[in-house]
């Protein structure tokens, strides 16, 4: 913002940066990944509204950076589901197709990474993936199924 006068509280303006976020959004804040540069100064985004768009929020800056990542095959929309291992890794479900997904935000690639054993019902908004660790530290994905009951389960052992 660059005037000859400064804004008094009867002006009104406003910053657009970032892309407009909608359905199939979801940021994760990055604190344990193994490139120690990116722990705590960035979160990412997916931004959704059918794109396969990636961002991230610098913390320190308070800017969005838009990433540039390969293959931007997947566009997320709603129905997607995201879920942060802690570590290197944003998995994602997209929508209502039949595919399970990784980013990799130290790659920056995208992963191709399982199937479910059957198609999805209609889909909902709503971030129903989670990651479990058990007591002798293996990660297990959990995917529950849109409009039902099922849940799936996937070891991380790739």
């Amino acid at each position: 913002f660059a005037s000859a006068t400064a804004p008094d509280t009867s002006t009104a303006y406003a910053i657009f940066e970032a892309a407009p976020k909608a359905y199939g959004l979801h940021l994760d804040c990055i604190y344990g990944s193994s490139d120690p540069t990116l722990n705590h100064k960035y979160m990412y985004a997916f931004t959704g509204t059918a794109t396969s768009e990636i961002s991230r929020y610098n913390i320190a800056t308070e800017h969005w950076e838009l990433i540039s990542c390969l293959p931007q095959t997947e566009t997320l929309t709603s129905g997607s589901m995201f879920c942060y291992d802690g570590q290197d890794r944003i998995y994602y479900w997209s929508g209502t197709a039949l595919r399970l997904m990784y980013y990799d935000i130290v790659k920056n690639i995208v992963v191709p990474s399982s199937t479910p054993p059957y198609g999805m019902s209609t889909a909902i908004t709503s971030n129903r993936m989670e990651i479990v660790e058990t007591a002798d530290h293996l990660k297990y994905l959990y995917l529950m199924r849109h409009s039902a009951n099922e849940m799936w389960r996937t070891l991380l052992f790739w």
